[in-house]
């Protein structure tokens, strides 16, 4: 695809006094974060960021992108934008891996990427001359699929019903949260219509918190600090039965107080 005409970046030469590229080069690693402040794709709507390199032709190279947080994918082009290689999941555990020749003596361009809309977090990119192996050979178990963005001091609408994916034979529903290191942040879910529950999770279905009862009455809530600036992902159920109903989940900055009354009726 014609990737510079999709962005509208100017030309790899050009790009060097561009801030939106960074420069990387042989036997270089790079760590970051792709952020919702990040550019999107117009095809899909995911997040990237660019880097440059220069090669020279007959060059072997091997870049190898990995992430804890996101489906990592990586796109490759030459100096005129057209297609040299990309990948998703063969560096093992949803990190992409790309090994190829270089056909000119020139600058290309990778991007840094997730693949789907929404995913934001840590990343490391590593460049390399010659064909290197994977970083592993496990199996992509996949990241949670999510609805949407919610925001520290924000909250959204959501419905559980037979649209919702189900675990336990329980209603669930997936939001992404992006969050800032060392900001207390308390999660509320409430619904009239099912006992809720919530689960706080990063990476690969990593828990970091539960609860059910604890915003007052069979309402939930989780108050939690993070220590880094990765996302979590906020998984919000509808306990004990496939029950359709409505929520609202919110997000504020702060500690709220766990309530224990008025008690839980289920």
């Amino acid at each position: 695809m014609a990737i510079g005409a999709l962005v509208g970046l100017t030309t790899p030469i050009a790009a060097q006094e561009d801030p939106a590229y960074q420069l990387i080069g042989y036997g270089e690693t790079i760590s970051d974060f792709l952020t919702v402040d990040d550019p999107l794709f117009d095809t899909d709507g995911t997040s990237y960021q660019v880097y440059l390199f220069e090669g020279g032709a007959g060059d072997t190279i091997t870049i190898h992108l990995s992430s804890p947080d996101f489906n990592s994918q990586l796109i490759v082009v030459d100096s005129s934008y057209n297609p040299l290689a990309d990948d998703q999941d063969s560096g093992g555990n949803c990190n992409a891996y790309i090994t190829t020749v270089l056909p000119d003596s020139s600058y290309y361009v990778i991007y840094v990427n997730g693949t789907d809309a929404g995913e934001i977090g840590q990343y490391q990119l590593t460049v390399q001359a010659g064909e290197q192996p994977p970083d592993s050979d496990a199996q992509c178990r996949g990241f949670l699929g999510h609805s949407g963005v919610v925001w520290i001091g924000g909250a959204v609408e959501g419905t559980f019903g037979p649209d919702n994916a189900t675990i336990r034979d329980e209603y669930f529903d997936v939001w992404l949260l992006p969050t800032t290191n060392g900001q207390v942040f308390t999660v509320d879910l409430v619904s009239e219509d099912v006992d809720p529950a919530l689960i706080l999770v990063r990476g690969f279905v990593e828990s970091v918190a539960s609860n059910d009862d604890g915003g007052g009455g069979c309402n939930s809530r989780i108050v939690h600090t993070p220590a880094d600036m990765r996302p979590y992902r906020i998984v919000v159920a509808s306990r004990g039965n496939r029950t359709p109903g409505n929520y609202i989940l919110s997000i504020t900055a702060g500690s709220k107080p766990l309530l224990t009354e008025p008690p839980c009726e289920g």
